[in-house]
C-alpha cells in the first residue's frame, strides 16, 4: 500500500496538495506532472520526491521509483515517514525478485518504525520465499510481531501459517489458517493454504474440500481452480481434475503450469490426441521448459503404440525423435530424454542410431548414482547388442545389469537379465553357463 504524504507548509504546499489530489483520483501522469514541478522550484524538498517515487510505482516505472525513493532519503528530513520510502522500495524490489534487498529494505523500515506492522508482515513474507529454514525461523518470529501489533491481521496470520508448514509443522500451520478464517471466513488464501499443507501430509480429500469451498466463494479465482486440479489429480480423480483445469484456464488462458498439468492428466487417461495439442500449447506458453518437449514427445510414442497403420506408427515415432532432440538441445544432461531417445530408436528398429543416446543416459545416470536406472540402461543396451548380433557386449552388459539388479533386490528386472542370459549363453554354445542362468532364474521365481 502506498502512502502520500504532504509537505510541511510552505510556498509549495498548495501545489503538492493539487498532486495528491490528482494521485487519488489515479492521474498519475498528471500528479507526476505537479511533483516535478515542485522539486523543479525546491530540488531539496524531500518530501515531493517519496511523492514522484509513488507516482512511477503506479506507473510501473520501478526503477524511476527507486532512484525517487532513494533521493527522499537521503536528502532526509522525513522523519518516520522514511520509514514508509524504505517499505516501498522492499515491495519494489520484491516485484523485481530481488529478495535480499527487499529484505534489507523492509529491516530498514522496521528499525526507523518499529510499529510499522505491514513492513513485519511484508518482510515475515518474503523470508518464506527463501529456501533455508533459518529463514523461515526468522519469519515465524518477524509475522509474531506483525500480530502483536495487529492481532487480525489476516495475510500475517496466512504468511505466519505458511511459515509453520515449510518447517514440517502441519497442525502449527493450520492452526493460523483457522484463525484467519474466523476473522473472515471467505478469505480464500486461507482455504488454499490450508489445502496444501493437508496436501503434503497426503490428507488429499481433506484438501479438496477445503478448495471446493474456495472455489465456491471465488468462482474466479485460477489459482483456487488450479490448485483443486492438483489435488484431484493426485487422487486419482482425473476427469474431475481436468475439468479444473480446464476452468482455470478459462480465466488464465496461457497459464503453462495449469497447461502441462492437463496434458499430463490426458495422457493418464490415454487421450493421447488431446494430450499432444495440450502439450503443443504449453511449449507456446513457455518455449524454453524441456519438460514440456519430453512429455510431448512420450505422448506421440504412446499414441504411436495405438496406430494400426504402419505409416501413422512411423510418423507418431519419428515426430516422438524430433521432439526428445528438442528436449535434448535445451537440457544437455536430459538422461530420460536420451533414455526414451534410445528406445524409440529401438522401435523403429534402428538399433546403430539407439547405442548412442542410450550409453549418454548410462553416463549421466552414472554421476547421478541413480542406480536403478543404471541397471535398465544396462538391459537395454543388451538388448540392442542381441539385436546387432553382438552376443559378447550383450552378455557383458546384461551381466552388469544383473549385478546391480540384484544388489537393488529388483526382483522383475534380476529375472529379466536372467532370461536374456539363458538365451545369450546358448546362442554362444557356452551350455554350462546357459543351465547356470536357468538354475538361478527357477530358485528366483520359485
Amino acid at each position: 500500500m502506498i502512502d502520500y504524504r504532504p509537505a510541511p507548509v510552505d510556498e509549495n504546499q498548495s501545489l503538492l496538495d493539487k498532486g495528491i489530489a490528482l494521485s487519488h483520483q489515479k492521474a498519475f501522469d498528471q500528479a507526476l506532472v505537479v511533483f516535478q514541478k515542485v522539486v523543479a522550484i525546491k530540488p531539496d524538498f524531500a518530501v515531493a520526491h517519496y511523492n514522484i517515487g509513488n507516482t512511477y510505482t503506479y506507473l510501473d516505472k520501478l526503477d524511476e521509483a527507486i532512484a525517487s525513493y532513494h533521493k527522499a532519503i537521503q536528502i532526509g528530513g522525513m522523519d518516520e515517514d522514511a520509514a514508509l520510502a524504505w517499505y516501498n522500495l522492499g515491495n519494489i524490489y520484491f516485484h523485481k525478485a530481488d529478495l535480499p534487498k527487499s529484505i534489507n529494505a523492509y529491516r530498514t523500515a522496521i528499525s526507523i518504525n518499529p510499529a510499522l506492522a505491514m513492513a513485519y508482515n511484508n518482510l515475515g513474507s518474503v523470508l518464506t520465499e527463501q529456501p533455508d529454514k533459518p529463514s523461515h525461523r526468522e519469519a515465524i518470529k518477524v509475522l509474531e510481531n506483525a500480530l502483536k501489533l495487529k492481532a487480525d491481521d489476516i495475510d500475517s496470520l496466512n504468511n505466519l501459517g505458511i511459515a509453520y508448514a515449510l518447517l514440517d509443522k502441519a497442525d502449527k500451520a493450520m492452526t493460523f489458517f483457522n484463525k484467519a478464517l474466523k476473522v473472515n471466513p471467505r478469505d480464500t488464501k486461507a482455504y488454499i493454504n490450508g489445502a496444501k499443507t493437508l496436501s503434503l501430509k497426503g490428507q488429499n480429500n481433506k484438501a479438496i474440500a477445503l478448495l471446493n469451498k474456495a472455489v465456491k466463494i471465488a468462482p474466479n479465482d485460477p489459482i483456487a481452480h488450479y490448485n483443486l486440479g492438483c489435488d484431484l489429480s493426485k487422487a486419482g480423480k482425473y476427469d474431475q481434475a481436468i475439468a479444473a483445469y480446464l476452468k482455470t484456464l478459462q480465466l488464465q488462458p496461457d497459464d503453462f503450469n495449469c497447461l502441462y498439468n492437463l496434458a499430463g492428466d490426458y495422457l493418464k487417461t490415454k487421450n493421447y490426441a488431446q494430450a499432444i495439442e495440450t502439450y503443443q500449447k504449453a511449449i507456446k506458453a513457455n518455449p524454453a521448459h524441456p519438460s514440456g518437449y519430453f512429455n510431448l514427445a512420450h505422448a506421440f510414442e504412446q499414441s504411436a503404440e495405438r496406430e494400426r497403420s504402419p505409416d501413422a506408427y512411423r510418423e507418431q515415432l519419428n515426430n516422438a525423435i524430433n521432439i526428445y532432440k528438442k528436449a535434448i538441445e535445451i537440457k544437455p544432461d536430459h538422461s530420460d530424454a536420451y533414455y526414451n531417445l534410445s528406445n524409440t530408436y529401438r522401435k523403429q528398429g534402428k538399433l546403430n542410431e539407439a547405442i548412442k543416446p542410450m550409453e549418454t543416459a548410462l553416463l549421466i545416470y552414472q554421476k547421478d548414482r541413480n542406480h536403478f536406472k543404471v541397471a535398465h540402461c544396462c538391459f537395454h543396451l543388451g538388448g540392442i547388442y542381441a539385436g546387432m548380433t553382438q552376443r559378447k557386449q550383450a552378455v557383458q552388459m546384461h551381466l552388469r545389469s544383473l549385478k546391480i539388479a540384484k544388489k537393488l533386490k529388483n526382483r522383475g528386472l534380476t529375472a529379466a537379465n536372467y532370461s536374456m542370459l539363458i538365451g545369450l549363453y546358448g546362442q554362444l554354445n557356452d551350455t554350462k553357463k546357459s543351465r547356470q542362468m536357468a538354475k538361478e532364474f527357477l530358485k528366483l521365481v520359485k
